[in-house]
């Protein structure tokens, strides 16, 4: 019984040259976009913990002041 063997071809071959730049410049303006976006993720979260923390602290030094709780 005879098996066929598929043969890997390399597909950057079948383009042309400039289009190949084409394509990285494309794909380097994509992953700069998505390190963007993770930058700024990065940032947000950073925020929303730090004001959470901050808020924390200044409601108990608050409640101290207040004599609620006792330290």
């Amino acid at each position: 019984m005879a098996t066929r063997k598929r043969k890997e071809t390399n597909k950057t071959h079948d383009f042309a040259p400039e289009i190949m730049r084409e394509i990285n410049r494309q794909t380097q303006v994509q992953e700069e976009i998505e390190n963007r976006r993770n930058k700024r993720k990065l940032i947000f979260w950073s925020i929303v913990i730090f004001g959470t923390v901050v808020a924390a602290a200044i409601s108990i030094a608050f409640l101290l002041l207040l004599g609620i709780v006792e330290w």
